[in-house]
């Protein structure tokens, strides 16, 4: 998948390639192109990929710890229940 993404610093538009596995593997910038052996790519690349993992990071801990969804659950079945009189 390709995004176009915008500088921060410039008007200049550029495009970053999205592997399956969600992490940037190719940047049309200048810094791209002129250093590509760089560790971790260019400055877009990291921050997308870091960005991803902070997403990644904090779905995990909703998932362990929200509780909410099943106390909403709760309380609506409860108010359902005492509106329609299903306990007796």
């Amino acid at each position: 998948m390709t995004r176009t993404i915008s500088s921060q610093t410039s008007n200049t538009k550029y495009f970053l390639t999205i592997n399956d596995q969600g992490q940037a593997i190719e940047c049309s910038c200048g810094d791209r192109k002129w250093r590509p052996g760089r560790a971790g790519g260019c400055k877009h690349m990291s921050t997308y990929n870091t960005e991803v993992l902070k997403a990644w990071t904090f779905a995990a801990l909703m998932r362990r710890y929200d509780v909410r969804g099943l106390a909403a659950q709760a309380a609506r079945r409860e108010a359902y229940c005492v509106d329609f009189a299903i306990y007796g």
